[in-house]
């Protein structure tokens, strides 16, 4: 029996062996791809593109050298992506990467559509085991992936790394909300009205209720600040958006 057999992970809210949770939440992406950026702006009214500008913000761009290397792990449909050679145009080299073909595929096509692919690589691989030498990126970034990742403390130690000594990571994730009256609300919202989006408008609601269990199962803000600093990164920090419905986290490598 390998490891991933034996060592036993939550998808959702179900614990499952990690080999099962990976092709699980493999699964779920192959699904909801089609659909991705049109539910994404429905569940979130359009929100989650501010959400993202403020992550790379926290990526400090300014402070990279030309010819610099950005990773966006997990990048889904390329929404950083986009921010990113926006912003930085040809300057900084990209990587846009993710584990799930489709998603991948999906955002290619929106950067090519947009002509925003100077100095930008598509690589298709597991931040389990980044194909990269250490010491060799200078920011990583990943939006919405964290809770998604089967092994979160190997997934940071690959992130760590690969990062230069002085590089910086930012993860811009679903957290725990801080304000009573808040949470509650969202609670009734992303029980109900997420799961009818999800069945209405991608004819998917299952996958749309893993969103859910996997946001309620996701560690707090201070259980990631936590896990980072077990990682090796210092100065390590979050920042709420939404009472913590919303977090960026951000840590340095020494």
């Amino acid at each position: 029996m390998t490891d991933k057999e034996d060592t036993k992970v939550f998808f959702g809210s179900k614990l499952m062996p990690q080999k099962d949770m990976e092709d699980s939440v493999n699964s779920v992406f192959n699904s909801v791809a089609k659909n991705y950026d049109l539910m994404n702006n429905l569940m979130s009214f359009g929100m989650h593109k501010l959400w993202k500008s403020k992550a790379v913000d926290f990526l400090s761009l300014n402070q990279v050298k030309d010819d610099g290397l950005i990773i966006d792990i997990a990048s889904g449909t390329c929404d950083l992506g986009q921010i990113i050679k926006s912003r930085e145009k040809g300057r900084l080299n990209l990587i846009c990467s993710d584990i799930n073909l489709n998603m991948l595929t999906l955002g290619r096509n929106k950067m090519i559509d947009k002509g925003l692919i100077l100095s930008t690589v598509f690589s298709c691989f597991d931040v389990l085991n980044i194909p990269l030498s250490d010491n060799s990126v200078d920011r990583v970034i990943t939006a919405f992936g964290l809770r998604n990742f089967s092994d979160k403390s190997k997934a940071l130690s690959e992130i760590f790394r690969i990062l230069c000594p002085g590089g910086k990571c930012v993860i811009l994730e679903f957290s725990r909300i801080n304000e009573r009256k808040f949470s509650k609300i969202y609670e009734m919202y992303s029980k109900n009205i997420i799961p009818l989006l999800g069945e209405i408008v991608a004819s998917d609601k299952k996958s749309y209720e893993y969103l859910i269990s996997s946001i309620e199962n996701h560690p707090d803000q201070d259980s990631v600040v936590m896990l980072m600093e077990k990682t090796g990164f210092f100065r390590s920090n979050f920042y709420n958006i939404f009472s913590g419905l919303i977090t960026i986290h951000w840590g340095y490598k020494t």
